[in-house]
């Protein structure tokens, strides 16, 4: 079982050092435009939602 663990972590670790990474600038600007997005449909699903609630609340009521 050790044997296998410690097979995998080389292989692991032979794989990691074939992987292209990118330049660190790349990496930082395609960092800020997924938080970007993510916070931008944050907001809109949020709109929606306060949308939707006082709709069904006035519905209701």
């Amino acid at each position: 079982m050790i044997q296998k663990t410690i097979g995998f972590i080389k292989e692991v670790r032979s794989e990691l050092g074939q992987v292209s990474w990118s330049p660190l600038p790349e990496l930082w600007a395609s960092t800020k435009v997924v938080l970007v997005t993510v916070l931008l449909l944050s907001l809109v699903i949020g709109i929606f939602d306060l949308i939707c609630a006082r709709l069904i609340s006035w519905m209701v009521h």
